[in-house]
């Protein structure tokens, strides 16, 4: 009996195993779902794990290199492709692409502006570093997994270790930091996993440290950049962007100092035609990041440059480059990359390979199982790496079973038998179809009348006697108000008359300009304005028969017949109003459209040269206007969110006092530090038109540094001595220039009133744009006083609930060669911060009396730092972030009542046989958004198009031409029924149910 028993046992195991081998080949559910590249790519995975990784080669840690198609392209972000559908499934990449080029701008900057021996201690420190690595994870969680700075051998000039003089180098330095799993953590007393705990470590330190050979396998985003062979021959690098910088300080409130200008070389700028390879930021192949997340991940890469050698630069040394300043000898170089990564499993794959935008390779290009011949697979968006991430629409001519309200999922389809496959999820054959009538673009005012099909419209016209000519020409001429509903011919000109007015619709050939002026006249004579208030043509008869409005006999008459006809034609437009009321409109707001329409005439009429001449509160729309701001637009607020982030957790746990040992504790935040934060996320994100960050009254301590060559140094000297002793005499101030002009430098650690660097964009004239950054410290009006700073003060400075607790384990050096590597003496390091949901984004405005002079958006998120009382945190300012109103889409679809848009309902679908679907990526924009598709049991029944649903576009433009009583097929943007499709089989029907009708009568 136990030998049975046993041998059930062994059994029951080897069927588990053989079903656990089936699973994790990556084979589909059913027998009939072939192995493919899907499959192949999970079997490649599966094969890694933690434990063997360090003794896989190469090739086995990598994925395919087309494994991830689609990427974003830095040429390409502000092409019409992108603004349209272009990354709708790539906002994982977008915003490592973002990230990475952010940190190559902000580093490059950095080392170029304090590139002098005496403000070399304003460079960033051991955790400016650990922390902003740390801030890009924080505030971008399942978009960035891990962030990280590396250089190159013996090019990092480190001011925090106390035994490496100024100009020396160390071998490598690469802080790294990603998030970890924290369910055995031993500060997460719950043992509950949160997302908000980070690992920060020195990769250029340790048993494992030098990450520039080949037998390191996985960096790849080494090698993208790395080392700079091209500058290292070349002498000068030609491949680095040109910046130029205008950059404004102020010394105190209401004060500025004079414009100063800057230029320093970031990652390269391509222009629209350049390849791959030449774009600033390169992707990697999928990699397993072994011994570190042991996830497999994606990076992103962009180039940090330097001037060198370093220190080679005295400014007090003029005229004599022999004497101390060995500028000549210097060129640009890339001394390190920026890199950033995201888990692979969160970015989607394209199973249909053909979406806009992905040019190929695909690796997964044709795993979809959509029914070729009757269905086109769309991707989807939001599925990541896993199978089902598409759909499954009817072709042109194709229509949907009665019983489907499509299209196909794909992860029904993924589930689905081969019994139910080969069964359903097809299309059925459409009955006849409708043609498209050709519709020709007018060339005169009148544009938009639709022809007739080419066989009708090349028909050669009756001729008109020459009779007929005269006295049409002579009706014209004498203004004759008769009506006709007839339409006649006169060598080319068509006039199309009804019971109210007659209008002229052909354009005239150029051989007929006497023609063209009669019509002119004609028209003159024959519309009814449209306008309030009494035509100049009104006027000038009743000038002619000394008539005056109100008085008289005569010009009462005449008044009272414009009137008249002024009444009528408004009853007229009234009845087809109502004619476009279809059947079903409960889900139309009319109230809504009058509104939105109100809402763009405004937008369209203020503009940066009249908005002074408009009111404070016509600046301003209404906050239902914003609808999905927080969705639509998130990659935006989250880079504030990472700003705010690194403030509070830098402001928390650096005090500036504080030296472990040989290495030496960070120091306050330095103007300039804060000026290469906002700065770079203006030259890495062309849609964000301003960022800055806002420290409260009192809230910023920094040092202040003044040598000779520094910029406005007798006003700043002025200003820090006055701080510092009171008022002082022009002789206390000459002799601190004579003693800085004798070698020495001036420091002094300040508390600045206010502080506000705000980073901006202009268009320039030519390719490239201006930048700007300005401390608004020394605006006119105190930032503090105005109602969006107050708002935010007051909802944070005495109550703090709602923020978010981090934890960051800090891994640092052991010694200043690296040789090995140890936990941080505060390890680990704990702050509060805001999240996303935290921030507030404001109602549309214009930045009137801004440096935007746009309509825009902004998101606002505060930031905290240390009361000094234990872990209290205390409000110290606000980062924002300003975005365009244009790149915000409206939601014009039928919604629950109760939800805030002030689009809702404003969608012209036909509701009784469409319904109504959502277009993003279409903008700011009245009629772009929504397209209505039909309704299941109806079928669309136009032949020759390339899509099976009315677009709002569309809509309008045949609502218009209605309205005007051209030639349009408004009526007809219906969906039929599908069930009466063939007109032979509709007279049956209807034969045979009179028959029975009949009978049973």
């Amino acid at each position: 009996m136990k030998m049975a028993t046993s041998t059930w046992v062994l059994r029951l195991q080897i069927a588990t195993s053989l079903l656990f081998v089936m699973h994790v080949s990556g084979y589909g559910v059913y027998e009939w779902m072939v192995h493919d590249n899907f499959d192949e790519i999970i079997d490649r995975m599966d094969a890694v794990n933690e434990l063997n990784c360090e003794a896989k080669s190469q090739a086995e840690l990598h994925l395919p290199e087309d494994a991830v198609s689609q990427m974003v392209q830095t040429n390409k972000l502000r092409t019409s492709d992108f603004q349209g559908n272009y990354y709708r499934n790539r906002t994982a990449l977008l915003q490592l692409h973002t990230t990475v080029l952010t940190n190559a701008y902000k580093y490059s900057y950095l080392y170029q502006r304090l590139n002098q021996t005496w403000n070399a201690d304003d460079l960033p420190s051991l955790f400016y570093y650990y922390l902003g690595m740390t801030a890009d994870v924080t505030a971008n969680l399942g978009l960035v997994n891990g962030s990280a700075v590396f250089f190159d051998k013996d090019l990092f000039y480190p001011n925090f270790l106390s035994q490496t003089p100024i100009n020396k180098t160390v071998p490598l330095f690469g802080p790294r930091a990603w998030r970890i799993d924290d369910y055995n953590d031993p500060a997460n007393w719950l043992r509950e996993p949160t997302n908000n705990t980070f690992k920060v470590t020195d990769y250029g330190a340790g048993p494992f440290r030098n990450y520039t050979l080949d037998a390191y396998k996985i960096n790849d985003w080494y090698r993208s950049w790395l080392p700079d062979i091209e500058g290292a021959e070349a002498g000068f690098v030609t491949l680095p962007d040109e910046v130029n910088l205008n950059l404004k300080y102020s010394p105190s409130v209401g004060k500025y100092f004079p414009e100063e200008g800057f230029k320093f070389f970031g990652p390269p700028s391509p222009f629209l035609s350049d390849a791959v390879d030449k774009l600033p930021v390169q992707f990697t192949r999928p990699y397993f990041d072994c011994s570190r997340s042991n996830k497999w991940i994606v990076s992103a890469v962009a180039p940090i440059y330097d001037r060198l050698p370093k220190y080679a630069y005295d400014p007090s040394v003029t005229g004599n480059v022999s004497a101390g300043s060995y500028d000549n000898i210097r060129r640009n170089m890339r001394v390190g990359v920026a890199v950033a990564d995201v888990d692979f499993l969160n970015i989607d794959i394209d199973p249909c390979g053909s979406y806009v935008g992905d040019d190929g390779p695909n690796f997964f290009s044709g795993i979809d199982r959509c029914h070729k011949e009757s269905t086109i697979c769309k991707p989807l968006f939001g599925f990541g790496f896993q199978r089902g991430g598409y759909m499954c629409e009817c072709r042109p001519g194709f229509r949907y079973p009665e019983y489907i309200q499509g299209p196909y999922l794909g992860v029904a389809i993924e589930r689905a038998t081969e019994e139910e496959y080969n069964a359903g999820f097809h299309c059925l054959p459409s009955g006849d179809l409708y043609v498209v009538p050709e519709l020709i673009a007018e060339q005169d005012d009148n544009a938009g009348i639709g022809r007739l099909p080419g066989s009708v419209q090349n028909r050669k016209k009756r001729e008109v006697s020459a009779s007929a000519k005269q006295e049409l020409m002579k009706e014209i001429a004498a203004g004759d108000r008769k009506r006709r509903d007839t339409s006649d011919a006169i060598n080319g000109i068509t006039l199309y008359a009804n019971s109210k007015t007659r209008f002229i619709r052909k354009a005239v050939p150029k051989n007929m300009s006497s023609l063209r002026e009669i019509r002119e006249q004609y028209l003159a004579k024959r519309r009814v304005t449209t306008f309030q208030g009494i035509p100049d043509y009104i006027q000038e008869e009743l000038a002619k028969n000394n008539a005056d409005l109100g008085m008289g006999s005569q010009g009462r008459r005449i008044v009272a017949k414009f009137k008249a006809k002024a009444d009528r034609k408004a009853k007229d437009e009234s009845k087809k109003e109502k004619k476009l009321s279809r059947k079903k409109r409960s889900a139309f707001n009319a109230v809504n459209l009058e509104r939105a329409q109100d809402v763009f005439r405004l937008k369209t009429q203020l503009t940066p040269d009249n908005c002074l001449s408009f009111t404070e509160e016509e600046w301003k729309l209404p906050g239902d206007t914003k609808y999905g701001v927080k969705t639509k637009l998130e990659r935006f607020g989250r880079l504030g969110v990472r700003l705010a982030d690194f403030l509070s957790s830098f402001l928390q746990n650096v005090d500036g006092q504080q030296d472990y040992g040989t290495l030496k504790g960070d120091k306050l935040l330095k103007e300039e530090q804060l000026f290469s934060e906002v700065l770079s996320v203006i030259l890495a994100e062309p849609d964000v038109e301003g960022i800055g960050l806002f420290f409260d009254t009192d809230q910023f301590h920094t040092y202040s540094t003044l040598r000779a060559g520094s910029a406005n140094l007798t006003e700043a000297l002025r200003y820090l001595l006055e701080l510092q002793y009171g008022a002082i005499t022009d002789i206390q101030l000459n002799e601190e220039l004579q003693k800085i002009a004798d070698g020495y430098k001036f420091v002094i650690e300040t508390t600045k009133e206010l502080f506000g660097p705000y980073a901006y964009t202009v268009l320039g004239d030519g390719q490239k744009d201006n930048y700007f950054t300005v401390d608004r410290a020394g605006d006119a009006t105190r930032y503090t006083d105005l109602e969006w700073f107050k708002d935010i003060k007051r909802r944070w400075s005495y109550n703090t609930e709602g923020l978010v607790k981090y934890t960051l384990n800090p891994w640092i050096r052991s010694d200043d060669a690296g040789k090995n590597i140890r936990k941080h003496e505060e390890y680990p390091l704990v702050w509060y911060s805001a999240g996303y949901e935290s921030g507030l984004w404001s109602d549309p405005y214009f930045d009137c009396l801004g440096y935007v002079k746009d309509w825009i958006l902004s998101y606002r998120v505060p930031f905290f730092g240390n009361t000094g009382y234990g872990s209290a945190v205390e409000f110290r300012g606000i980062v924002t972030v300003d975005v365009k109103l244009d790149l915000l889409d409206i939601e014009q679809c039928p919604s629950d009542f109760y939800t805030s848009n002030a689009f809702m309902g404003t969608a012209r679908c036909d509701y009784e046989t469409t319904y109504c679907q959502r277009i993003e990526n279409q903008g700011f924009q009245l009629h772009q958004g929504y397209r209505c598709d039909c309704k299941q049991g109806y079928e669309y029944p136009w032949k020759g198009a390339n899509e099976y649903f009315y677009t709002g576009d569309l809509i309008e433009d045949s609502r218009q031409r209605y309205l005007r009583n051209d030639t349009n097929r408004f009526n007809r943007l219906v969906c039929r029924m599908s069930t009466a499709t063939h007109p032979k089989l509709a007279v049956i029907t209807l034969f045979i149910s009179l028959i029975f009708s009949y009978f049973m009568h």
